[in-house]
């Protein structure tokens, strides 16, 4: 009788174990993808399910746009719409990051509307903020009190 309750604790604490280690794949969200050329622009439109936390950035020749919930998103036609801006994305292990190789120097906007997150990569990459130059500064002269001008 013992060892059939032993194989049975063992057998739950297995399966509990399988299920731990599958909770983040089983916790991915299947994320709707577009992508549209523009005249001044490139987009990517991720259309989840409910309201993400997100950030985006440009780092090391990347366009790296982390979620706060893992994603499951088919790449293949954003990759090929967008060829003149990006390669083949990588997502991390977690499913919250996605990695976009850039083809070239570009800026970067984004914005969300409810559960849309909007990215727009630039074709003019921002501005190098130039330092400001400092004109010949001449120290004010003192002025003269009132008294000391002749009349």
């Amino acid at each position: 009788m013992k060892i059939i309750a032993t194989r049975r604790l063992l057998l739950a604490l297995f399966a509990a174990i399988l299920a731990m280690g599958a909770a983040p794949v089983m916790a991915q969200q299947s994320v709707k993808m577009r992508a549209g050329l523009h005249k001044d622009y490139g987009r990517i439109v991720f259309d989840w399910p409910s309201k993400p936390g997100y950030k985006a950035a440009i780092a090391n020749k990347e366009l790296v746009v982390t979620f706060d919930k893992p994603l499951k998103a088919n790449y293949t036609e954003i990759a090929r719409r967008l060829a003149a801006y990006i390669g083949a994305p990588k997502t991390d292990k977690s499913g919250k990051e996605v990695r976009f190789p850039l083809k070239g120097e570009f800026g970067l906007a984004v914005r969300q509307f409810d559960k849309v997150v909007v990215v727009d990569l630039l074709n003019k990459p921002p501005a190098e903020e130039k330092p400001i130059e400092k004109a010949d500064i001449k120290p004010r002269e003192k002025p003269v009190p009132a008294e000391a001008i002749a009349e």
